[in-house]
This record gives C-alpha cells, structure tokens and sequence, in this order.
C-alpha cells in the first residue's frame, strides 16, 4: 500500500548560491492521482533561516483551503507540470531549464493568475515586456523569448490534457520572429591565431578552446567535464544523448 504525505509535510535541500528549495505536500491531485507539492526557492544565509521559510509555507498551505478546478492558477500548473517532468524521466538539463524559466520569468508574471482567466493578450504582454525590457535591466532577444513560450505552450498543453482548461491560450500568441544569420565559418589560419592567443592568456583556457575546436563540443558539455571522463586516453563526453571518443590520448 502506497502511503501518501499528509497535507504540510514539507522538506529543504540547499541548492547552489545561497539558495534552498522548499517543498510542502498538498495532497493528492484530484485528476492525475499524483501527489501534489507546492514549491519555493528562497536565500537564506543559514539552514535555521531556511527552515523559518518552510515553517512558515507551512502555515501558508494549512491556511487556505484545497485547490479546485476553478482557481488552480499559472504558479500551481508550472509546479505540477515541473514533477510530471521528472516523472517522465526528462533530462536534467531539460528540467533545469524549465525550472528557470518558470521562477525567475513566467512565474512573476503570471503566477498569481487564475488559469481560467488567462489569456493571449496577458500572454502577449509578457512577451512584449520581455523583448522590450520593461521592468528588466535590458531587453530579452527574441530566441530567449522563444524558449520561454516553449516552456510556458507545453504547460498549458498538459493542463488541457489534465483537463484543466479547455484550450491552450499561447497557441494563438504573437511570437518575435528570428533573424536569420548565415554563420561565418573561420579559416584554419583563423583558428590558429585564436588558439595562440588564448595560449598567452592561460593553459586552461588554452586547453578548453583546443576542446571546443576538436569536439566541437557545446560550452554546456565543455564545462561539465571531469578528469574521471578521461579514461585510457580518450575523453568521453558523457553528459549528452550520444558519448564521443577522441584520440590521440590527452596528458593530465
């Protein structure tokens, strides 16, 4: 028998900056069956600190009532749909990157927005603010933009499937169109000087630009190696859907 945690059970984990993650149970959803969690991601200097905030989104979660169908908001849709991604065995990254855009963007925008009243206008001036910096320090660019739809449109998705809603309002939303660059691919001469120049600045960065030059590696995978991924001397790339072997061996 599978026991559920009662409603305000909640748990801390430390993340990276200063941060922790806040976790507290409200039950069981009414149309997945699946637990439900509300979460928060606040800075506090100590784990004493951390452990007030929970305390107190505790209280937060025993105070109001049990969520229907009618007032789930935006912030309770990314919450659910962050858990069905890892349900689903998403990969880290996919997930990370769906958290950001959903905490540090969509979230304090349209978090606090009840899903039956959510719009393509509200939608589209989200999009607007982004690419014209409104309230930010500087404009986000259109391919940023795009990223976060993506995260927000497959949201919505799953809610109609959950049935939710009825329709998914971003479909309909006007999104910034791309520019299309043809890229310059440098020249053997250019890449030499790039790589002697770098030499000067450093043998790390020296080592890392060789990397990038032979692999072709993205700097995501560059910066998620470790001398544990050198192993008779080949470098495997480990932390993509596909490892890559180089030779000849690399000294240490």
């Amino acid at each position: 028998m599978v026991t559920r945690r009662p409603r305000g059970t909640g748990s801390l984990r430390q993340i990276a900056g200063g941060r922790w993650r806040l976790r507290v149970s409200i039950g069981v959803d009414p149309v997945t069956r699946r637990p439900r969690q509300v979460e928060r991601v606040i800075k506090a200097s100590t784990q004493r600190a951390a452990q007030r905030e929970l305390d107190r989104l505790r209280e937060e979660v025993r105070a109001s009532p049990p969520a229907t169908r009618d007032n789930r908001t935006v912030r309770s849709l990314l919450e659910h749909y962050l858990a069905h991604l890892e349900a689903r065995g998403r990969s880290p990254r996919t997930i990370h990157a769906a958290r950001l855009s959903a905490e540090r963007v969509i979230g304090p925008e349209l978090g606090r927005v009840r899903l039956a009243e959510l719009d393509t206008f509200r939608i589209d001036e989200l999009y607007r603010k982004l690419a014209t910096g409104e309230g930010r320090r500087r404009p986000v660019r259109p391919a940023t933009v795009l990223r976060h739809h993506s995260v927000l449109s497959a949201a919505l998705n799953q809610a109609v499937r959950w049935g939710w809603i009825a329709d998914n309002p971003a479909k309909a939303a006007t999104l910034p169109t791309l520019e299309r660059r043809s890229p310059r691919v440098p020249s053997a001469e250019d890449v030499a000087e790039l790589i002697r120049r770098v030499d000067e600045a450093g043998p790390v960065w020296g080592l890392l630009v060789r990397l990038a030059v032979v692999t072709g590696a993205r700097r995501g995978e560059l910066c998620a190696l470790r001398w544990s991924d050198v192993e008779e001397g080949r470098l495997w790339i480990r932390r993509v859907s596909m490892a890559i072997r180089i030779s000849p061996p690399l000294a240490r």
